[in-house]
């Protein structure tokens, strides 16, 4: 088991730095984004009835995007895990999406314990773990990775 985890963690830095510079290989084709956020959510649906967390979906079933699916997965996988892991029993996550010409903003919004202001800057830094979640099992480097990830892509993140 510990053999497994520190794999994965070398494979996650190693993922990281191929996106930071630039040299990740992305294989770009349409992406039903619904359906897309649906194999996350029966992913995950296991650990959230646990906590009789529920989710809450607004996209569009026209909306497509152009990405690489393995790596959308795995940047928007990790996103959707945070906010399982990080909410309350019996609340809600809630996953919306916005057109703006173009582009696509899509918001994973959770009812958990927040970031603070302070930590908000620091959040995407590799290995950075604020006060509050060292309690909560990580090393640190899934937010970078995610950043990294949809910036390859062209997009943005934030808090």
């Amino acid at each position: 088991e510990n053999s497994s985890q520190i794999l994965d963690l070398l494979n996650a830095i190693m993922d990281l730095a191929e996106a930071e510079t630039q040299t990740m290989k992305l294989k770009l084709v349409p992406i039903h984004l619904l359906t897309l956020i649906e194999r996350l959510m029966d992913f995950f649906q296991f650990t959230a009835e646990e906590k009789n967390i529920s989710f809450s979906v607004e996209i569009s079933s026209s909306l497509w995007i152009k990405g690489d699916e393995t790596r959308l997965l795995q940047a928007l996988g990790n996103l959707i895990d945070n906010a399982v892991k990080s909410s309350g029993k019996g609340t809600t996550v809630r996953i919306n999406s916005e057109e703006f010409g173009h582009s696509v903003k899509l918001s994973i919004i959770d009812q958990g314990i927040g970031i603070t202001a302070s930590d908000i800057p620091r959040v995407w830094e590799r290995l950075y773990r604020s006060d509050r979640s060292r309690s909560t099992p990580g090393a640190g480097i899934g937010l970078s990775l995610v950043k990294a990830i949809i910036t390859v892509h062209g997009g943005e993140v934030g808090v």
